[in-house]
């Protein structure tokens, strides 16, 4: 690397060396005024999903995930980029230098084989879910508590949900529920188990959760009341912030994680184990992937029944969504985007050749909707959990301040019933009950 100004940079193969610009540093560009020197940041995006440090350059199923020979591809709300800057590709990426640690060990060798988890996936048949919350509580806490755990309703809505056409919910469980009530807690879970199996649906329990929208750590306790008008405004994450980053909380959330997984590692009700709901929230990021990782590990020596995943939730190509999906057994991802770059998505998530599944999506202001995104996964073959079930206290129907619409300013963002039990659109339910998988692996 030779820069404008400066010293020769020379990197032998295996080594590592550092350049970098100075606010101050301009070139000449013909007659055009001088302009500040910026570096190319496409040199490090071409890197990234390549090289880490720590695990170096052999990641196995990530190499093939993200091509070898292609530019790196990342998805969003913008659409669909592929970054084409003409520097250097890495072509040796598959093969890890010597000093560098390649993943390895026995959580590395515990993945579900393909077909092994192809087989499951044709034995639990088509997944049309729902991502549940009982309209009468606020958070995960509220729904968990002894004080608050509504029983009656959950019995009456999941009634309504498997008339719908719906087979499986998503539910995310408390850590700080478990903690302050162990037993209690876990009887709970069962007891909602059985509601949901005497109703016809497979549950899919997650374990931990980054989503902070009320901005603190979990608390047991009365839960603030939502402000009104605002969208899901007190829901707190699980466990808080403050457990993800300090690893001498750890050895309570292993216990947490050894107490749930081992009590139904055998249960028929639970379809798969979600690990971690939007990992890296809240501004965490990678701060997270070092418990993410020790939490697949925690679930893999317990040895369940069920397979497990954690769903990429943001930039499907990059090298964080790429450790999470290398970690699953099955794929899941979250998908709030405009049915073109859903397509995008599916059909690059599929170089890992596993089942698919969409743990999350529905956002109607952005198109995201029955009507345009259930052909996609029929299609190509794939299970999912829209959104929000009944109109309730979390307030996911209200758009979101980031999402308004301003053409459509009453059109639900998340959710299918009122209160009452009314849907928002009828057209929506006959979708659910006709959903089939058209497409193969």
């Amino acid at each position: 690397l030779v820069p404008t100004e400066g010293e020769r940079l020379t990197v032998s193969a295996g080594g590592m060396g550092r350049l970098s610009a100075s606010d101050t540093q301009q070139v000449e560009d013909g007659d055009e005024a001088p302009h500040r020197f910026l570096l190319c940041r496409g040199l490090f995006n071409d890197l990234e999903p390549f090289f880490h440090i720590i695990r170096g350059f052999d990641r196995g199923d990530v190499a093939r995930f993200i091509g070898l020979g292609g530019p790196p591809i990342f998805l969003g709300a913008q659409g669909l980029i592929a970054d084409v800057s003409p520097s250097f590709r890495p072509t040796r990426a598959a093969t890890a230098a010597p000093d560098v640690p390649a993943l390895s060990g026995p959580a590395a060798d515990r993945r579900w084989p393909q077909e092994r988890i192809w087989r499951w996936w044709d034995e639990v048949g088509v997944i049309r879910g729902v991502n549940y919350i009982p309209r009468t509580v606020v958070n995960s806490t509220e729904m968990w508590m002894e004080e608050t755990f509504d029983i009656d309703t959950m019995d009456e809505e999941l009634a309504g949900a498997r008339v719908m056409g719906y087979t499986a919910v998503r539910v995310i469980l408390q850590q700080a529920v478990w903690e302050a009530d162990r037993d209690g807690f876990l009887d709970r879970v069962d007891e909602f188990l059985e509601l949901a199996h005497y109703h016809g649906l497979t549950v899919v329990p997650v374990l931990f959760d980054d989503l902070n929208r009320a901005g603190k750590d979990p608390f047991v306790g009365p839960q603030d009341d939502p402000a009104e008008g605002v969208h899901n405004p007190v829901w707190t994450p699980s466990p808080g912030r403050s457990s993800v980053t300090d690893m001498r909380r750890w050895p309570v959330l292993e216990e947490y994680v050894s107490d749930v997984v081992g009590r139904f590692k055998r249960d028929n009700r639970i379809l798969y184990w979600d690990v971690y709901n939007t990992a890296g929230n809240d501004g965490l990021w990678e701060e997270t992937l070092p418990l993410m990782d020790t939490t697949v590990d925690w679930v893999r020596d317990i040895n369940p029944r069920q397979p497990v995943a954690v769903p990429a939730w943001r930039d499907l190509g990059s090298p964080m969504s790429a450790r999470k999906l290398e970690r699953s057994d099955l794929i899941t991802f979250h998908t709030f985007d405009n049915p073109a770059v859903v397509e995008a998505q599916v059909k690059l998530l599929q170089r890992f050749g596993r089942p698919m599944v969409a743990s999350d999506w529905l956002l109607r202001q952005t198109g995201n909707t029955f009507e345009e995104i259930l052909p996609i996964f029929s299609q190509f073959g794939i299970g999912w959990f829209n959104r929000g079930l009944v109109q309730g206290r979390s307030q996911m129907w209200i758009q979101d301040e980031t999402h308004r619409s301003a053409d459509d300013p009453d059109i639900w963002q998340h959710d299918m019933l009122t209160s009452d039990g009314e849907p928002f659109d009828e057209r929506e339910i006959e979708l659910i009950r006709g959903f089939r998988y058209e497409g193969g692996r």
